[in-house]
C-alpha cells in the first residue's frame, strides 16, 4: 500500500506508514504539523523508491556511514558528537549530515576542513577531519556502499615532532611551573600520556598502592591502556590534597573545562610562562611523550614494551589485563631518571620586569 500519514496513541506526532516495492516502513517524522510531516512522507517515499531502484550505493548518506563505522568500533574522535539540548551535530557528523556519500568528492571535503577548521593549519585539518573522514569513507567502501576512491590531503608545512627534552631541561621545567602545573609536567613526562588523557584522568584509575594507572578510552580504538607510576611520580600524585574526581586541576581548583578530549590546550597560559621562565624553548606536551619514547629507547628497553606503553600497540594481555601491573612495563618505567626541579632562569617578563629565582635543587 502506498505511504500515508496516521497518527499513534499517546504520541503527537505523525508517522509514516505503508509499503514501497515490498519494503514495509513504519516512523515518526518527529513534527505534529501535518504540512511538514507530509513535506517529510514525500521525501522519504522517494529514497525509498530510489534505494530499491538503484540499490543502498546511490543513496547511503555520511550519517549512515559514520554510524557503520563507528558500530564497528571506529574512534568518534573528530566524527562528531550531538548537542543533547538542541539534538545538533558537530563535528564532520554535523558539517556532512545527510548528504549522500555519491555527492561528495574531492572539493566537498576541502571545504569541510576550511569550515570547521578556518584557522588551523595543514597538519590540525589534516587530523582532524581528512583521517577520520577517509577511515569512514573506507568502511563504507568495504561494505559496498560506495566506490573507491584516491584522496589528497593538504601538503604538510611542519617540521617532524622529533624535539625532545634532556633531564636537565625537565629539572628547569619543574623548578618553572606553578604548583598546579608541575605533577602535570612530571606525570606527562613519566607515563607518555597525551594531554587529554591525563587531563581526563580519575582517581579511580589511579592505584597509588599498586604503581599503577589506567587510561580508558584511548586514542587507539577506544582500548584502556595501563602504565606503571615511576617512585618520584607516585611522590608528587601523593602530596595532591584531593582524592576524588579529576586528578589535575586548573590553579582555583577546579577540573579542567570538558571539551570532549579534543584538544588540550586547557593549561596553554600557564605552560607558555613555565617554559618561558624555565628558558626551554619549543615545548609542547606531546613533546614530553615524544621524550618518554625517547628516554625508554635509550635505557635499552624493547620496542614491543616502549609501544605497548605508549598505546601505539597492544597485546592481547594487555587489553585484557590493563588494570594489572605487569613486571615487564615496571620494569622499563623504573629504569627512568628521578629528577627533582632546578633553578629556573631568570628572564624578562612582558613588562620587562625580572621574576624571582627559584631555589636550586639537584639531579638523582
Amino acid at each position: 500500500m502506498p505511504i500515508s500519514l496516521t497518527r499513534r496513541a499517546g504520541s503527537p506526532f505523525w508517522y509514516i506508514r505503508g509499503t514501497v516495492r515490498g519494503r514495509s516502513i513504519f516512523e515518526t517524522t518527529g513534527t505534529d504539523r501535518e504540512d511538514l510531516a507530509d513535506a517529510i512522507r514525500i521525501k522519504r517515499e522517494a529514497e525509498l523508491l530510489e534505494r530499491s531502484v538503484f540499490g543502498d550505493r546511490a543513496v547511503v548518506t555520511f550519517a549512515e556511514a559514520a554510524a557503520i563505522y563507528l558500530e564497528a568500533g571506529g574512534s568518534p574522535r573528530f566524527v562528531g558528537k550531538v548537542d543533547c539540548k538542541t539534538g545538533k551535530w558537530s563535528g564532520l557528523i554535523g558539517h556532512f549530515g545527510t548528504t549522500k556519500l555519491s555527492a561528495i568528492g574531492q572539493l566537498e571535503l576541502d571545504k569541510a576542513a576550511r569550515t570547521l577548521y578556518p584557522r588551523a593549519s595543514a597538519e590540525t585539518r589534516n587530523r582532524q577531519v581528512y583521517t577520520p573522514f577517509i577511515a569512514i569513507w573506507s568502511k563504507a567502501q568495504t561494505r559496498g556502499l560506495c566506490d573507491m576512491r584516491r584522496w589528497e590531503r593538504p601538503k604538510m608545512t611542519a617540521k617532524p615532532r622529533d624535539r625532545w627534552v634532556t633531564e636537565d631541561e625537565v629539572g628547569r621545567l619543574l623548578g618553572a611551573a606553578a604548583p598546579h602545573l608541575a605533577p602535570l609536567v612530571r606525570f606527562l613526562v613519566m607515563t607518555g600520556a597525551r594531554m587529554s588523557e591525563a587531563l581526563y584522568l580519575d582517581w579511580a584509575d589511579v592505584d597509588l598502592g599498586a604503581a599503577w594507572v589506567v587510561f580508558r578510552g584511548t586514542k587507539r580504538h577506544g582500548e584502556s591502556r595501563g602504565v606503571p607510576l615511576h617512585p618520584s611520580l607516585i611522590t608528587e600524585l601523593a602530596n595532591l590534597r584531593h582524592r576524588s574526581g579529576l586528578v589535575f586541576r586548573t590553579q582555583k581548583g577546579a577540573p579542567y573545562r570538558d571539551t570532549g578530549k579534543e584538544a588540550g590546550g586547557q593549561a596553554k597560559t600557564a605552560w607558555a610562562g613555565m617554559c618561558r621562565r624555565a628558558g626551554v624553548k619549543g615545548v609542547t606536551p606531546h613533546t614530553l611523550r615524544h621524550t618518554f619514547s625517547t628516554w625508554l629507547t635509550a635505557r635499552g628497553v624493547s620496542e614491543r614494551i616502549r609501544d605497548e606503553l605508549m598505546g601505539h600497540a597492544s597485546s592481547d594481555t594487555g587489553r585484557r589485563y590493563a588494570h594489572v601491573p605487569r613486571d615487564a612495563l615496571v620494569k622499563a618505567v623504573a629504569a627512568l631518571p628521578s629528577i627533582r626541579p632546578a633553578c629556573a632562569r631568570s628572564v624578562q617578563s612582558g613588562g620587562g620586569r625580572k621574576e624571582k629565582r627559584r631555589k636550586t635543587a639537584v639531579f638523582s
